[in-house]
């Protein structure tokens, strides 16, 4: 038997979400009027991930045998029941980003989702909070190279778990 395993960092860090929370707040109505959708937290997670994938390149890469790949793109995974990947979402504002999520949304409710639709992210994102869960561990999907996950606490903070895989992988025979 042949196993390949990554090795796993995993940090908590508290985020204060306090412009995001009044950026909503502020602009909800105007927004939906302006682009017939909902204002969301996931598209500022995306574009945060977006600004640190595109700082930090090797962790938008993928392993390809004893290789990193690096990618030209950013196709952000929206963990849920299903995964959701935005293609190209580098290039996305908000207001597309939202459009994007609901009409994927709407297509894994119908069940007209195809399977490359949900496959092939680079980089993946999960809400743990929808669960009720305060804290949760991700599990990074290979061959991407970590993996983001926020819990809203009570207070209005983020807690924000990064699990990075080491660049590097361990077999065993």
């Amino acid at each position: 038997m042949h196993r390949t395993l990554l090795a796993l960092l995993t940090t908590f860090n508290e985020v204060d979400m306090t412009n995001l929370m009044k950026l909503r707040a502020d602009y909800k109505d105007v927004f939906v009027d302006e682009h017939g959708v909902k204002l969301g937290l996931m598209s500022g997670f995306i574009k945060a991930a977006m600004s640190a994938l595109q700082h930090q390149p090797i962790v938008n890469g993928v392993i390809d045998g004893d290789d990193i790949m690096y990618r030209q793109y950013i196709d952000i995974s929206i963990a849920g029941l299903v995964v959701l990947v935005l293609r190209n979402a580098n290039g996305m504002n908000f207001a597309e980003i939202e459009k994007e999520i609901n009409n994927l949304a709407k297509k894994a409710t119908d069940g007209t989702m195809s399977i490359d639709e949900m496959d092939g992210g680079t980089f993946t994102i999960s809400n743990g909070g929808v669960y009720g869960s305060l804290l949760s561990t991700p599990i990074i999907n290979p061959p991407q190279l970590a993996i983001l996950l926020f819990v809203l606490a009570r207070c209005g903070n983020s807690i924000t778990i990064w699990k990075l895989a080491k660049f590097g992988k361990f077999t065993f025979d």
